[in-house]
């Protein structure tokens, strides 16, 4: 299996996550400095997980967490959600957005609690910019994440409780942090698209050779 590759020199981390926070706050409005900043980005809000994530939000109950919501999909039943949760003053719906990596270079975890994903590109550019995932055993990247390493997989994204409880642990790994962002970008850098496209001629070539010995044995 080759797997889907990554700009690495477009998607890439910031200076600094306090610069990048400033940078998209014409956006985003400002975020306390102690807050913890969860991206989610989507078209398919009910497939991706953003109702279970809002539910974890609220169930986690640190006042750090924030929620970005990116995405063109239909807002008000998870603005409602959110209401119904109290949590919607941490809940931030962005609409879409055309530039994905100033907000991927300004949150802290990449939240992705997919019912279903081949192997989604958000999340590779997410790693690129440095920035760990938080998303379920069936993205097709889980077969590349290290558990604690580039980020946390769950097993039941559909879960609030299990989602919170990763949340929870992430929020407390604040010294690991960094360390976590760097895997992140080393794991990209290993699928960036040279690297895939070297990767893929390899194959055509194996294929190519395989097919002219077979046609040398038949005649």
């Amino acid at each position: 299996m080759i797997p889907n590759g990554v700009d690495t020199r477009h998607f890439r981390p910031p200076e600094s996550r306090a610069q990048a926070r400033q940078a998209v706050r014409h956006v985003t409005g400002p975020v306390p400095e102690e807050g913890l900043v969860l991206l989610f980005a989507g078209y398919e809000f009910g497939r991706k997980g953003l109702a279970p994530a809002i539910e974890a939000i609220a169930r986690a109950g640190d006042e750090r967490m924030r929620l970005w919501v990116a995405g063109g999909d239909e807002p008000a039943p998870y603005r409602r959600l959110a209401e119904r949760l109290r949590v919607s003053d941490r809940v931030l719906f962005l609409g879409h957005q055309a530039e994905m990596r100033p907000l991927f270079q300004a949150a802290d975890a990449f939240l992705l609690p997919t019912s279903y994903e081949a192997f989604g590109l958000v999340l590779l550019e997410a790693l690129a910019c440095g920035t760990p995932l938080i998303t379920s055993g069936v993205a097709g990247v889980a077969d590349f994440v290290s558990e604690g390493q580039e980020g946390f997989l769950v097993a039941r994204p559909d879960d609030p409780a299990e989602l919170a409880a990763t949340l929870e642990r992430f929020a407390g790994l604040a010294d690991r942090r960094p360390g976590m962002r760097e895997a992140a970008r080393s794991l990209a850098e290993r699928l960036d698209w040279d690297e895939i496209w070297r990767r893929t001629r390899e194959l055509y070539e194996e294929v190519v050779a395989a097919k002219s010995g077979a046609a040398r044995t038949a005649a």
